[in-house]
């Protein structure tokens, strides 16, 4: 076969969609579009393989690849043996097209390309953060108030970054503040509403109206876990030296925190806990020795599910790159100042506050509809997750040594409206029972707001509260810790 009829058919079988078919030796193929700048590598590597020979780097510039005869001229000169191949010639002015495709055959060039243009373009996001952007992120991040603005669409996955860029670092303990803080899932933290319309927010604001300086920090996340409250717990104490910058701790639970198969689900399904399992051995200096086996079957527990879930690359990268990092501020850049110019804005993420004054129930239906069921109300013992309680117990008796009272918050989950209604069935076990037997004052106090809040006072869910229903919360929060709060001298 004729070595022009064998470079169609080695193209034909390579890029195998029928694209040479009645395609003329001289037709140009790359100003043609024929084949594009990324095939010539699969290209010449099936040449490779197809004629017995070796393309080198500098050879694979347009001119050799311009059509079929000049592909065939190539292919000729290297099985003669010739010392350069036929047309080379424009060799000075496709350098980098060489180079690039010298790059594409090696790769670990081409990995090290990338992960130097990676190192880059992180550099530069830094940079930009620190210096023209500097407030605009801070805007954007509340100036720490919450380890994320808004709500979860807007978090990022590395527990030690958020907490690195929370005030509770950055303000520092002085003897006349009392410093609380606040741990919990996303009701807790005020999803939809602006950060200063959150329970942490409003309970600081009732407890300084009755005298006395005291400044609470939201270190609430999405997800009903104890653990994962802990994780964050445990990279606040990384990055303060394993001191406790704070005089109290408020908890909030519900029976979803106790469920033995919501803990499952939770390590299946979310890859971030196991990403800051790890957090949890910063406990171990607080908590008895007696308790960490506890925490190293949950850390366990937490990188066993992380396996299945993760990629190890992209874990990493999820705890060192600023493209992580910044993720949530780089979309809110781009939408403001790419997309929103060209008329189509993506969100707007100001706007989405407005869902926090919409409430889910007017009028509230007198029973819970199917469309809304309330999934934990009560758990059979069986259901019990024993681990947590001991995890809840740990901590309980960690911070009472430290003089540190706690503040155990019962969250809502559903309206008063249907209490009636929702009796948690004989024999199972609730939150209010685990707590009345790990639980005694001074040293803890309950604060129950379980049956508070009206069905106007819920938003898109019955996790997310309006900020009536916040501010209803966050005076049953406040009572406890004024009567949690050692009398002043």
């Amino acid at each position: 076969m004729h070595t022009l009829d064998r470079v169609r058919s080695v193209l034909q079988g390579e890029l195998g969609d029928g694209r040479l078919e009645g395609v003329a030796a001289d037709q140009p193929l790359l100003r043609s579009g024929l084949i594009n700048s990324l095939e010539i590598v699969s290209v010449t590597l099936a040449l490779e393989a197809g004629f017995g020979i070796k393309i080198p780097a500098a050879a694979a510039n347009p001119e050799n690849f311009a059509d079929l005869n000049a592909i065939a001229r190539l292919v000729d000169s290297l099985k003669s043996g010739a010392k350069q191949p036929l047309t080379m010639g424009g060799q000075r002015q496709h350098r980098l097209a060489a180079s690039l495709f010298a790059a594409l055959k090696r790769p670990l060039l081409l990995g090290l390309c990338f992960v130097l243009a990676a190192l880059a373009i992180d550099g530069a996001i830094r940079l930009l953060i620190a210096g023209p952007f500097a407030d605009d992120y801070r805007d954007f991040a509340e100036d720490g108030h919450r380890l994320y603005p808004v709500a979860g669409n807007h978090s990022q996955d590395d527990f030690e970054f958020a907490v690195s860029q929370h005030r509770i670092l950055r303000s520092p303990p002085t003897d006349s503040t009392w410093r609380v803080a606040v741990f919990g899932d996303s009701g807790t933290i005020g999803s939809w509403l602006p950060w200063q319309d959150s329970i942490a927010a409003q309970a600081a604001a009732a407890l300084r109206a009755t005298g006395g300086a005291v400044e609470l920090f939201n270190l609430a996340y999405f997800i009903r876990a104890l653990p994962k409250d802990m994780m964050i717990l445990g990279a606040v104490l990384k990055q303060s030296g394993g001191r406790l910058p704070f005089d109290a701790v408020v908890l909030t639970l519900s029976d979803e925190y106790f469920s033995r198969s919501h803990f499952d689900h939770s390590a299946r399904s979310y890859a971030h806990l196991s990403l800051n399992a790890d957090l949890l051995m910063q406990l171990k200096p607080l908590v008895a020795a007696a308790y960490h086996p506890l925490l190293d079957r949950m850390v366990s527990a937490y990188k066993r599910q992380g396996k299945r879930l993760g990629n190890p690359v992209v874990a990493r990268l999820q705890k060192h790159s600023a493209l992580f990092h910044y993720s949530a501020y780089i979309r809110e850049r781009l939408n403001r100042d790419v997309y929103a110019p060209l008329g189509k804005p993506k969100f707007a993420w100001r706007d989405e506050f407005a869902r926090g004054t919409q409430p889910m129930f007017d009028p509230v239906p007198p029973r819970p509809p199917r469309r809304d069921p309330v999934e934990f109300n009560g758990l059979a013992p069986e259901e019990l997750d024993n681990d947590v309680v001991a995890l809840l117990q740990a901590m309980l008796e960690g911070f009472a040594q430290r003089g540190i009272p706690v503040v155990l918050y019962l969250e809502p989950t559903a309206p008063k409206e249907w209490q009636a209604y929702l009796a948690p069935p004989r024999g199972s076990v609730t939150t209010a029972q685990v707590l009345a037997k790990v639980c005694s004052p001074p040293a803890c106090r309950i604060a129950d707001a379980r049956w508070l809040l009206s069905g106007t006072q819920f938003t898109d869910s019955l996790a997310h509260y309006t900020k009536s229903g916040n501010a209803a919360i966050a005076a049953v929060v406040a009572e406890a810790l004024r009567l949690a709060r050692p009398t002043q001298p």
